[in-house]
């Protein structure tokens, strides 16, 4: 497997994102593209990233290859080249990792993923909403203030996040359009917070 990206800055992004939930990750490639489906430790979260075969500007990946990688070590690695091209490359049980035009490259060894291979979710939601992202992540800061846990509620006043303690609480409107459907869920604010930032 040997591929590229002229940019890899969204790319390292999502490592960033995606090691503040888990500490080490299986990235599958197919002809599709790049998939990683993980699950935190406390069975909390689930996350899936994709990045199509297309983004990449050279894709050579043969039959479907998934590698074992620790975040902590690739997470070093990445920041040594986050303006420059981004080139990975498997040989045996190594990740090569090429910055620029080879001017700076790094071995890293590839490792095991105990327990079973996660497979992606058939999810069907009642509702999908559009919201601006930076005004989602500003509503969740909000809600931070006040509590460890928000409530997303959407029916006739709109899409609304609540937070509340014994002593404050927080409120803000992202969606003033009504909804028929009366829907309520509770998350976990730290969650959110480590989420939104892929936004």
């Amino acid at each position: 497997m040997k591929i590229t990206l002229e940019k890899a800055g969204v790319f390292i992004d999502a490592i960033n994102i995606i090691s503040e939930l888990v500490s080490e990750i299986r990235m599958k490639f197919n002809a599709d593209g790049l998939k990683i489906v993980a699950i935190d430790p406390t069975n909390a979260a689930m996350l899936l990233f994709k990045l199509p075969a297309t983004a990449f500007t050279h894709y050579e990946v043969g039959q479907e290859e998934a590698i074992g990688i620790s975040l902590d070590d690739f997470k070093q690695v990445l920041r040594r080249g986050k303006q420059e091209s981004l080139s990975l490359e498997t040989k045996e049980d190594k990740l090569y990792v090429y910055f620029g035009e080879a001017k700076k490259n790094f071995v890293l060894s590839l490792m095991d993923i105990e327990g079973e291979e996660r497979k992606e979710p058939e999810l069907k939601f009642n509702v999908n909403l559009k919201i601006d992202a930076s005004k989602f992540q500003e509503a969740i800061e909000d809600c931070s203030v006040v509590s460890d846990s928000i409530l997303f509620s959407l029916g006739e006043k709109g899409f609304i996040l609540d937070s509340k303690s014994s002593l404050h609480s927080a409120s803000v409107r992202l969606l003033s359009e009504g909804f028929s459907d009366a829907i309520k869920s509770r998350y976990s604010l730290d969650y959110l917070q480590k989420m939104a930032k892929a936004a």
